[in-house]
């Protein structure tokens, strides 16, 4: 049996060991309080609260390897639990709640240039592989989880809900999965209430975001609503060609999104952003202000999702190429007329063009437009189903003279 030993600043553990329960009021004084490292044990920190000073690091795991940390619970650092440079390190049942946060409203670097690993929260795993959170919280701080290129970890059955910026955050991070987690209310400024008539702004806070080049990740099954969106993918670092802005730099590209609830979004409910081949399917995307938000996204897959009660669009998409709708809703059960359901348009802003698309098997129903063209050279529309609301009007497709639909199979039960 391990003696148990009292924890004491910036002590370094490489082997098993317990320690004394209590509650440690200890600062870490910009560094680290507990330090682990090594490889091929375990450590419990059962009864055992870290309670710093608002710097460092509650315990920093370094250059580990097959180790398993669990039962911890850190508060009141700038980051509670950071790994660096670590492989098949599992975390189970740690709560790393309540470290730094920034005032409400924070505008940060939305360049995507860098990781944004600087200003805090509750868990940082920096260039590690095949890690796994496992039954872990962290809550009411800046960002819950941040993989900072790290790549094959495994983020499964944890709460990072009511953070300020982001629930989890991937940025130069790839083939990583986030599996039935709840990250609710993940939102900064006025997007702290949801108000869905006219949408707020939210800073790009999100229950996940994904950026720089982070590619085959799988983001399934999560409690994901009222965020400031429930999904970003983006790029925001310009175009690899000074003359259009896409293909883009630093792509996160062939993203899976299946079966998460994103509802309740004061902004989008999923936004994709300049990226290309991101699969979207089985998703909750009702009751925000945009359902989905794709802009200059390139060969998404759009299957099996539902976007009822959307305040401005169920789908809007600017400047898309190649996009594939296939046995989604798209409705309104307002009686109020909204200017389209799904619009694809042409922004004039550059000469990227809009479409073509595919729509297959969908269900658009409202009072007003179900699908609006601008400038979208081609549509293909194959066996889907338009119908207004009892005792009110749709007109199926709106489209201007610079558009093009093809009707390949169509269902009546319209009146346009």
């Amino acid at each position: 049996m391990l003696t148990q030993l009292p924890i004491t600043h910036s002590i370094v553990i490489n082997h098993p060991a317990a320690f004394i329960p209590g509650v440690y009021k200890i600062g870490a004084y910009g560094k680290y309080l507990l330090k682990i490292t090594g490889s091929n044990y375990t450590v419990d920190l059962k009864g055992v609260t870290l309670h710093g000073d608002g710097t460092g690091t509650g315990i920093l795991i370094s250059n580990a390897r097959n180790i398993t940390l669990k039962n911890c619970n850190v508060n009141s650092f700038r980051w509670g639990i950071t790994l660096k440079n670590c492989s098949h390190v599992i975390l189970c049942n740690c709560n790393s709640s309540l470290n730094r946060n920034l005032k409400q409203g924070t505008v940060i670097d939305e360049s995507g240039m860098n990781p944004q690993d600087t200003h805090g929260g509750g868990f940082l795993a920096i260039q590690s592989t095949k890690c796994e959170f496992l039954k872990c919280i962290a809550r009411y701080e800046w960002d819950g989880l941040d993989l900072i290129s790290s790549n094959g970890c495994v983020v499964q059955d944890s709460v990072f809900s009511h953070n300020s910026n982001w629930g989890l955050h991937l940025w130069n991070a790839s083939n990583n999965l986030f599996i039935k987690n709840i990250a609710r209310w993940c939102t900064t400024l006025a997007g702290a209430e949801h108000q869905g008539e006219s949408g707020f702004q939210t800073l790009d806070s999100a229950g996940v975001c994904i950026e720089h080049g982070s590619m085959h990740n799988l983001i399934k099954n999560n409690d994901l609503s009222y965020g400031g969106d429930g999904i970003f993918i983006r790029d925001n670092l310009g175009g690899v060609s000074p003359s259009s802005p896409v293909p883009p730099k630093y792509s996160s590209d062939f993203n899976t999104i299946v079966g998460n609830n994103c509802s309740f979004s004061p902004n989008n409910a999923i936004e994709v952003d300049f990226v290309s081949h991101t699969l979207i399917k089985g998703n909750n995307c009702s009751n925000s202000n945009f359902g989905m938000w794709l802009g200059y996204s390139r060969y998404s897959t759009v299957e099996n999702n539902t976007c009822l009660n959307d305040t401005r669009h169920a789908v809007q998409i600017e400047n898309g190429q190649h996009g594939t709708f296939i046995s989604n809703i798209f409705g309104k059960m307002s009686t109020n007329g909204i200017s389209s359901l799904v619009k694809l348009d042409q922004n004039g802003r550059d000469a990227v063009p809009s479409g073509p698309y595919m729509f297959k098997n969908n269900e658009f129903f409202c009072n007003g437009v179900g699908l609006e063209l601008i400038n979208t050279h081609l549509v293909n529309l194959d066996d889907n189903s338009f119908s207004a609301l009892p005792g009110q009007h749709l007109s199926a497709v709106k489209l201007d003279d610079k558009s093009k639909v093809v009707y390949i199979y169509h269902v009546a039960n319209t009146n346009h």
